[in-house]
C-alpha cells in the first residue's frame, strides 16, 4: 500500500489510506510540541482533521510505503525518521480502539487479523 505524504495533505486522507488496507487497525497522528512524552499518547489529543505541516517541523515530503509484514514498530519509526510525523498504531478490540505499545514487534496484518477475530467473537456472543 502507498500513500502519499506531504505538508498540504489533511491527516485524515493519509488515515484513509491506512484503514482501506487495515480496516482494525487505527494510525492515530499527534502534535509533537504537545504530545512531546510518550506516556501522554493514551490521552493525548489526535489531530485527524489537520494539515501534515501542522504536525510536524521537518521531515520529507514523499510517498510512504505500507507492507502487510511491517510491523507496527516500523512503520511508527518510519513516520518519525523519514517524515518528521509522530504516530501510534491502535488496534480494534469491540467498539474500542486500543494502544499497540506492548505489540510493537507485531506485523501490521496479524495486529489486524487479530483486530478482526476479536471484533467477529465479540458479535457472536451477543
Amino acid at each position: 500500500m502507498k500513500t502519499i505524504i506531504h505538508n498540504d495533505r489533511k491527516v485524515i486522507d493519509i488515515q484513509l489510506d491506512f484503514n482501506r488496507q487495515f480496516p482494525f487497525l487505527n494510525l492515530e497522528f499527534f502534535d509533537l510540541s504537545t504530545d512531546a512524552l510518550s506516556t501522554h499518547i493514551n490521552s493525548g489529543e489526535r489531530y485527524p482533521d489537520v494539515l501534515v505541516s501542522d504536525l510536524r517541523e521537518s521531515g520529507a515530503n514523499g510517498e510512504l510505503v505500507i507492507y502487510p509484514t511491517m510491523t507496527i514498530m516500523q512503520l511508527e519509526h518510519t513516520l518519525y525518521d523519514e517524515f518528521g510525523l509522530k504516530a501510534q498504531v491502535f488496534f480494534k478490540s469491540g467498539h474500542h480502539w486500543m494502544r499497540t505499545s506492548l505489540n510493537g514487534y507485531w506485523q501490521l496484518r496479524h495486529k489486524n487479523e487479530k483486530g478482526h477475530r476479536i471484533c467477529r467473537s465479540q458479535q457472536e456472543s451477543v
